[in-house]
């Protein structure tokens, strides 16, 4: 017998050992055991059993390691799948779905425990009155525990004379506390206070009542919950974990970044206390061991992350939700397997037999076709909740501004206006732009030409802060006093162009002297925690106004901003991408939504070029009905999902007419071997180097997507050593 094993390494294949037969009955799919790999031993994963294999020299597995399989049998099927569909090797998939620090065991010391008491208030009582006479130590220790108030910490309590080892070892053995390892201080920032559940307004109601029933079930039941901005689709979420929960199960929780969604998180954990554990990129080894084994263990029953909590270990799962399901954050991008952790979702839940919800504002038009299909139980919230109401939107012509003022300001006269009212009511004001820095640009005034990074095809965005000009790819970074132009070598030629949030700011500090205001962007949240920190500021009314990219579109509720103002969201319109539509009428949507999402009347001022783009005009008023009626007619016309499949190779190289040419050998091939389907030209990406490294593209359509895969697995293998080749089956862009 042979087994096929996945090494804890950047292998893209899996390699072949003979099973010795003392570990015959031991060894199976999962499993995780050491092998030979040249003249060293390394540790990998089991991934299947092969009664014969034509391979010569193969060696024998070490050992076997003690200890549960990593991958439960539903994330095993949903390898093969992803593997099959994706396009890609097996190994990949599975370096995809287990966090590295998983498979290296890596140990780190513990922070600090947090300690919970297991008992309820009135049996706390009893049992300080019981262990009086018999172990006074553990009732001081208890009535210790009573006083503080959760979250409660190992290294607070041993600060207390009442203390001792041996009385918190005798309580944990008895099961009245619990001590839990923490590998990072900040872990645990929110209180664990209950929340109240909120009352269901009618449509809400009737939205939770049919995902319970699917639930109920235990079969896989898809739905999509289309809410307008701020009809409390969080609550309908809430309401369905704890009927999740109620049954036993459990619950995976998407959010496009877990970063952006820190208030939602916190009604999370108010709601579900320790059950909860939050996945992200920031989280240190020790803590995504601890993760990993929590859930495992079945000790954390709802869990919360971007794409990859996708592949948590749970067991025993009743729902996944996908939140804001159009965002484009959902799908890898760049290296295989190029997976979109929402179909993966859907997937994962037909294994399971559970439910899914797929929610949003704004629902990508592919979800809305398969709803309208019946492919998923459309729900509806066309309300907001409470009392509060849909802000009122104006659109401003900039153009008409600009010919009746004299000076050139990015601020209309209205948006002032309106801004200098809200401060004067003590209430706050958003202000988008979709672009960081100072200026976007630095463009020769004699020869028209662009400074551009030295390693991409960028340009060179100014930041007043470092006075420099930097590239948002790879972080090349030239003096403002040392960027001359490149053609034809002028240096007092240079003029900027196009504002970012950083000159947002300080124009609006001119205008209004007095002004309190903070920035969120990518330039203003590298350090960790900073999101949270600006989020706080703002509600605690530190400042009138914030400033920021698309971050401040995401899932924020800020009662007191009544006023949103968009600066300008023209560049998306004109992006020559088929989704480029629905993304922009997306932002726009999402954005005007955080308007008066309380009692307070919200206002929404969109400034543009354009005022009667379709996009604007749709979005002004939330109507996404007539925008998907539209935008599906134009899919339909030109042959776009949902009415075909798209897949994109794209092709990676440091010579560009080597990789180019190496691309149109390809396209000869897939020519060859997919003639039902509509094969595209090779063309140069959108950013045609990017690190010093040439892209090209090329894109299939086909209606059958299946039959197109199987083919494309009997194509000839096609490799260069100098050339990488991405495969990115339903892509979310068609330019990069």
């Amino acid at each position: 017998m042979f087994a096929e094993v996945v090494l804890d390494r950047r292998l893209h294949f899996p390699l072949v050992y003979r099973i010795p037969e003392k570990f015959l009955a031991r060894v199976t799919p999962g499993m995780r055991v050491r092998v030979p790999l040249k003249s060293s031993e390394i540790t990998g994963t089991v991934i299947q059993i092969l009664a014969e294999s034509r391979e010569k020299g193969i060696r024998e597995l070490s050992d076997v390691m003690e200890g549960d399989t990593l991958l439960s049998p539903d994330l095993f099927e949903l390898a093969h799948w992803m593997a099959r569909y994706y396009h890609t090797d097996i190994a990949r998939v599975y370096h995809t779905m287990l966090p590295a620090s998983v498979k290296k065991e890596v140990e780190e010391r513990p922070h600090d425990y947090w300690v919970t008491c297991t008992l309820s208030h009135p049996k706390l009582i009893e049992a300080i009155e019981i262990l009086r006479a018999k172990a006074s130590k553990q009732a001081a220790l208890l009535e210790l525990v009573l006083e503080k108030a959760p979250p409660l910490f190992l290294s607070d309590m041993k600060k207390d004379s009442r203390f001792t080892s041996s009385a918190a070892s005798a309580l944990r053995k008895k099961g009245i506390l619990e001590m839990r390892a923490l590998y990072d201080e900040n872990l645990f920032e929110a209180e664990f206070f209950a929340e109240e559940k909120k009352v269901l307004s009618g449509e809400q109601e009737i939205a939770k009542s049919a995902i319970v029933e699917g639930i109920r079930k235990g079969a896989f039941a898809p739905f999509l919950l289309h809410g307008i901005t701020g009809s409390g689709k969080t609550e309908v979420y809430l309401q369905a974990i704890e009927y999740t929960l109620s049954l036993g199960k459990q619950t995976i929780f998407l959010v496009p970044e877990v970063a952006l969604t820190g208030q939602t998180i916190e009604r999370f954990r108010k709601r579900f206390q320790d059950k909860v554990a939050i996945l992200h990129y920031k989280l240190s080894h020790g803590e995504k061991i601890t993760m990993w084994r929590d859930m495992k263990a079945g000790r954390r029953n709802v869990v919360i992350g971007a794409r990859s909590a996708i592949f948590s270990p749970l067991t025993n799962i009743g729902l996944f939700i996908i939140d804001e399901e159009h965002e484009g954050s959902y799908k890898q991008q760049g290296s295989m397997p190029c997976f979109h952790a929402r179909d993966v979702a859907l997937v994962r839940a037909k294994l399971s037999g559970a439910a899914v919800i797929l929610g949003s504002a704004t629902p990508s038009v592919e979800s809305y076709h398969n709803a309208l299909e019946g492919k998923y139980t459309l729900l509806r919230l066309t309300e907001r909740a409470g009392k509060a109401q849909q802000p009122k939107t104006k659109i401003v012509d900039m153009k008409q501004e600009r010919e009746k003022s004299e000076t050139v300001s990015m601020f209309s006269s209205m948006l002032t206006c309106k801004i200098r009212e809200r401060i004067d009511r003590g209430e706050q004001t958003l202000l988008f732009l979709n672009k960081r820095g100072f200026f976007q640009y630095r463009v020769c005034k004699l020869c028209n030409e662009t400074i551009k990074c030295r390693h991409c095809d960028i340009s060179l965005t100014y930041h007043k802060a470092e006075d420099e000009m930097r590239c948002h790819m790879c972080s090349y970074h030239i003096r403002k006093e040392d960027s001359a132009c490149p053609k034809c070598k002028a240096c007092d030629t240079l003029a900027f162009k196009t504002p970012g949030t950083e000159q947002v700011q300080r124009a609006l500090h001119k205008i209004i002297p007095d002004i309190r205001t903070l920035r969120m962007d990518r330039d203003t949240t590298q350090e960790k925690h900073a999101h949270d920190e600006i989020i706080k500021q703002f509600l605690s009314n530190k400042a009138d106004v914030l400033i920021g990219t698309q971050m401040i579109a995401k899932g924020l509720h800020f009662p007191m901003v009544t006023l949103v103002g968009i600066l300008s969201l023209d560049s998306q319109l004109f992006i020559p991408d088929f989704r480029a539509p629905e993304h922009a009428f997306s932002l726009l949507s999402q954005i005007r939504g955080r308007s008066g999402r309380e009692l307070l009347e919200g206002e929404v001022v969109i400034q543009t070029y354009h005022p009667d783009h379709p996009m604007i005009t749709l979005a002004a008023s939330e109507d996404y009905l007539r925008f998907y009626e539209s935008e599906v007619g134009e899919r339909k016309r030109f042959k776009y999902p949902p009415f075909c499949r798209l897949i994109k190779f794209t092709f990676k190289g440091k010579e560009p007419d080597a990789t180019c040419s190496f691309a149109n050998k390809y396209r000869d091939t897939l020519l060859q071997y997919l003639p039902n389907d509509v094969v595209l030209p090779v063309t140069p990406a959108l950013h045609k180097k990017i690190m010093d490294r040439y892209y090209y593209q090329c894109l299939i359509k086909t209606e059958r997507i299946t039959e197109t895969l199987s083919r494309m697995n009997k194509m000839p293998v096609m490799k260069s050593r100098a050339i990488t080749v991405v495969i990115d089956v339903d892509p979310i862009n068609t330019l990069n």
